[in-house]
């Protein structure tokens, strides 16, 4: 395949255009694995959600690449691993061209031609193949309060100059986007387009929301923006404006919601649904879980200053930030139920591909924590992928273990359209068993605590064990048992029964790392 200097897909193509089928892709933020009706969980209301895993497959056992934020969603859209795109924490942008100036000329000088000057997309590889390509939401590649004369189009800084008014993209290789950043009612009214909008739509709240702020103890409250103008209805309604009536041309969209996401804070004219819900209690494992690893118990103390929202708060607490989370959840599945309707109508769902899934998860409760954090937990690095569309099985299921660095290559395939040299993962539909003939995925964290101590760690799960190791703290090694122990209290990693099978996880760990790691994928071009 023909590639540009970049490294980015060039437009020939195997396979014809309007042969190829639409691709959405539905992406939430900080949604566990087990919090879908289609995942058994009978508290949580996701109807339309539901409808995607009765009509297709879904895999129930998913992995990200990473616990945070912009590492996982730059590992999701470039298939690669952090340690290959660079991403390694949230404020770490993706590398594009535009916002590298002097950066061809850096890397055009001196014998580097061929070096990659920025780090393909998924968007790149659709549009190259002759795909309108949109993106919208939230999509994260870079830091939202970057300084604004960095002119990163997803900084509240940078709108705040005003020169964001008439921008619509091109971003990252996505023709057209629309943004909605930050996650507190002060920032999403604030820049973006959702924030234009709502401006427009009701100039009162929104001044409301920048000169009041709302907030609450461990950011659990009332969310004060109504649902019909919630950023969820927002997203379902621009997306389907923008697929139109424009049914010659395929289209890939990213559509992004920035929820369930913290702060937990519903509309208020949605909780009025919730206020008898039972969704039982966490599971009751108070401590356990700290005293099982002294490398969590090190990050919780170490990154995290004591008083950390997410540290240890009582039942009472979870239950309610449980309870608002299901509300907001139940938000998101009405928008996706209104974009699936759109589809149905305008006779795309036979020719679409729908993929739902998300960056991370939450503790919500369970070993009495909150939100997430830069540690490796099924909990976090557990989340749902569904798959519906034309060649999918109808009400499958996949138990095999895959990576969202998959997804990828998956959806190019199903296109017909070939990934660069660069894409790590792999197609797991035509491809189920990967070379070294156990399906695994792979995650990593990078930290540096407050005392300037390393604390990264490099995850490793197979279909029932997850291996964590931990370099640069006395290499503390953790192994936990998913069928026997699916709370990870266990750490078995000095059991001698399973000494060689450790070994096994760990030397393919190690290996993977070796193999990935591309340090001139980073260009420093922003000294």
């Amino acid at each position: 395949m023909k590639t540009s200097k970049n490294n980015i897909p060039s437009k020939k193509t195997s396979r014809p255009t309007s042969m190829r089928p639409n691709i959405l892709l539905i992406h939430t933020d900080q949604l566990r694995h087990d919090w879908l009706g289609c995942a058994g969980n009978s508290a949580i209301q996701t109807p339309h959600i539901d409808r995607i895993a009765k009509e297709g497959l879904r895999f129930t056992r998913h992995w990200v690449a990473n616990t945070i934020c912009q590492p996982s969603r730059a590992s999701l859209l470039t298939g690669m691993l952090p340690t290959r795109h660079g991403v390694w924490c949230n404020g770490a942008a993706l590398d594009r061209r535009n916002h590298a100036p002097g950066s061809t000329d850096l890397f055009e000088v001196q014998g580097n031609e061929g070096m990659d000057i920025q780090v393909p997309t998924i968007a790149d590889h659709f549009g190259a193949a002759g795909y309108r390509t949109g993106c919208f939401g939230k999509v994260h590649l870079q830091p939202m309060l970057a300084r604004r004369e960095l002119q990163f189009e997803e900084s509240v800084n940078y709108w705040a100059t005003g020169e964001m008014e008439n921008w619509y993209g091109p971003f990252y290789g996505f023709h057209h986007a629309e943004l909605s950043l930050g996650h507190f009612e002060k920032q999403l009214a604030s820049a973006g387009h959702y924030a234009r909008w709502l401006k427009r739509q009701n100039p009162k709240l929104q001044s409301d929301l920048i000169a009041n702020p709302p907030g609450g103890e461990h950011q659990i409250y009332t969310g004060p923006i109504p649902h019909a103008l919630h950023n969820t209805s927002w997203l379902a309604e621009r997306f389907k404006s923008w697929v139109g009536t424009n049914n010659e041309t395929p289209f890939f969209a990213f559509v992004g919601f920035p929820g369930p996401h913290h702060p937990f804070s519903p509309s208020y004219d949605i909780l009025d649904q919730f206020q008898d819900w039972d969704g039982g209690d966490p599971a009751d494992l108070e401590g356990k879980f700290i005293s099982a690893s002294p490398a969590v118990r090190a990050i919780l103390e170490d990154v995290s200053p004591p008083s950390a929202d997410f540290r240890r708060v009582d039942r009472q607490v979870l239950l309610k930030a449980r309870r608002y989370t299901a509300a907001m959840i139940w938000q998101i599945d009405d928008a996706v139920g209104r974009i699936l309707q759109m589809l149905d109508a305008r006779g795309l769902t036979e020719n679409t591909i729908v993929a739902f899934t998300s960056d991370h998860g939450d503790f919500l409760g369970n070993h009495h924590l909150l939100m997430k954090d830069s540690m490796p937990c099924r909990d976090l690095l557990e989340t749902p992928l569904l798959l519906r569309g034309p060649g999918i099985p109808v009400g499958a299921l996949r138990h095999d273990t895959v990576s969202n660095i998959d997804v990828l290559p998956t959806l190019a395939a199903i296109a017909g359209i070939p990934c660069g040299p660069g894409v790590e993962g792999r197609d797991f539909l035509t491809s189920p068993t990967p070379p070294s003939g156990r399906a695994v995925a792979v995650c990593g964290n990078a930290i540096m605590t407050r005392y300037n101590r390393r604390l990264d760690s490099h995850t490793l799960a197979d279909d029932r064990y997850r291996l964590s190791w931990y370099p640069h703290f006395q290499d503390y090694l953790e192994l936990y048992d998913h069928h026997e122990d699916p709370w990870e209290t266990c750490n078995l990693a000095t059991n001698p029964s399973l000494r060689r099978h450790l070994q096994e996880m760990h030397q393919q760990l190690a290996t993977t790392i070796a193999a990935s790691s591309f340090p001139t994928n980073r260009r420093f071009a922003l000294f």
